[in-house]
């Protein structure tokens, strides 16, 4: 109990209250610095971190990396400008399940 009551002092929650995970001080601050980035810079940070934890990843080509940032910022102005719609989480399994049954 005592090291779990030392790991809720570390936790960080996200802006929508989910746990990201325990965090020191320096992480939350790189955590920080990085949500204030432009999307774009964020997802190249992303692609970056990923590939340093799948070393095999790392071979893929830049084109593919570009393709995979301009499709998630297509996705993002979609949904910014009503052209298409989102739907939570739980709503998206429940949509899913329903599909996998027919």
């Amino acid at each position: 109990q005592k090291t779990l009551a030392k790991a809720n002092k570390h936790l960080s929650l996200t802006p929508s209250g989910t746990m990201l995970k325990l965090m020191d001080t320096n992480a939350k601050q790189i955590a920080a610095d990085a949500l204030a980035m432009p999307a774009d810079y964020r997802a190249d940070l992303i692609d970056q971190l990923i590939c340093s934890l799948d070393p095999a990843s790392e071979s893929a080509p830049a084109d593919l990396h570009s393709a995979w940032v301009t499709e998630a910022l297509n996705r993002r102005d979609d949904i910014r400008s009503g052209k298409v719609a989102s739907i939570n989480g739980p709503e998206a399994l429940v949509q899913v399940k329903n599909n996998l049954a027919k």
